[in-house]
């Protein structure tokens, strides 16, 4: 549910970044506002000028190189643009608060996530230990972390990619935003993890009625959270509107090209490829990876299976999907079969050979035949 006067209102914005020649435009006379209550996506490619124009906002554009050149940011009333470090920091977290892609790039390795959580209240004058700790273990519930009282105490490389994005929006709305930004916060995440966090994010807004600023080139992600949208290319904004009118009557030719790009199982314009031979390149029969966990001497050991009798079979010129959440077995049967782990069982025929089963020169061939992006 939207409101009617804008919590926050971008009016012009020109950035620029200085270089060697000429400076390059980054974002060339934007403007945008959001609502409390509305979801805002900025939609487009990379390099289209997403994280610049909301990266302004948190202050986040090194000037130099950065510059803005033109243009207005008001929040609440007040013009942000020019604010001293000192009052961007009181602002940032308190009432506008941002979430990235990449979780362990902003989490620190060193510090258990209930320390990092909590130097967000220490920040902003609310140091209370006992206190502070229990509030730290109700967001860590509050955003789906199972057994928080517990794992408060854990170490970002201890969570998962979903667990530790839920980590993230945590210390984000600590202090209870009235903006929350959103840079492609699932965008490595898998499908299912994916849903569970827009889910999230939603359920977050409607508690707290914050603004939710969604920067995103998922068209699916865009159509499942958007009420009003704008589509980016080349720095400017090319069109703008609410979310149902630009997905179902895109007025600009920018947008409809990616509408159009978005791939379909049924899509029959697709290019025709080259007939698949009938030659069997890889043969995988019943592959296993098998892990005894459980640590020490009078530990049970239980066993865990990441890779259960997999089967399938490659042939010359033909693509094979493996499809699957993490913990799938995915990764582990691509690491078997670039021989870089062992399996428990089964066996993986390349050529005819047996991969397992291959030394010296022959191995050495082999690996200059299989390679992984």
């Amino acid at each position: 549910m939207t409101h009617s006067k804008p919590i926050l209102t971008i009016d012009n914005l020109t950035v620029d970044f200085l270089s060697e020649g000429d400076p390059v435009r980054a974002v060339d006379n934007v403007s945008f506002n959001v609502c409390p209550g509305e979801t805002l996506v900025i939609l487009g490619e990379s390099g289209s000028g997403k994280s610049v124009s909301t990266g302004t906002v948190m202050g986040l554009i090194d000037c130099p190189p950065g510059d803005i050149v033109a243009g207005s940011l008001v929040f609440d009333g007040n013009d942000i643009s020019r604010l001293s470090n000192e009052h961007r920091r009181k602002l940032n977290g308190q009432r506008i608060a941002m979430i990235f892609q990449d979780p362990l790039a902003y989490l620190n390795p060193v510090f258990t996530v209930g320390r990092q959580i909590a130097e967000v209240f220490e920040a902003h004058g609310e140091a209370q230990t006992t206190t502070v700790r229990n509030e730290v273990i109700r967001l860590l519930e509050r955003v789906g972390i199972p057994d928080a009282k517990d794992r408060i105490d854990y170490y970002p490389h201890q969570f998962s990619g979903g667990q530790r994005q839920r980590v993230m929006i945590a210390m984000a709305i600590a202090l209870k935003p009235d903006i929350l930004i959103a840079d492609e916060p699932t965008t490595a995440l898998d499908v299912s993890v994916q849903a569970q966090i827009l889910e999230l994010l939603r359920d977050l807004q409607q508690e707290t009625g914050m603004a939710l600023i969604m920067i995103t080139h998922d068209l699916e992600v865009a159509a499942a959270m958007a009420d009003r949208i704008i589509v980016m290319n080349g720095g400017k904004v090319v069109e703008s509107g609410e979310a149902r009118e630009v997905f179902t009557n895109p007025a600009h030719a920018y947008t409809r090209r990616l509408m159009a790009a978005v791939p379909h199982l049924e899509d029959t314009n697709r290019p025709q490829r080259e007939a698949v031979g009938k030659e069997v390149l890889l043969k995988v029969e019943n592959l296993s990876k098998h892990y005894l966990l459980g640590s020490g001497a009078l530990a049970s050991k239980q066993e865990f299976r990441a890779v259960d009798e997999v089967s399938f079979v490659l042939h010359r010129g033909e693509t094979v999907g493996i499809v699957g959440e993490s913990g799938s077995g995915k990764s582990s049967i691509a690491r078997m079969l670039l021989r870089l782990n062992t399996p428990t069982s089964g066996r993986a025929l390349f050529a005819g050979e047996d991969i397992f089963e291959l030394e010296g020169k022959a191995l050495n061939s082999f690996r200059r035949r299989v390679q992984m992006v």
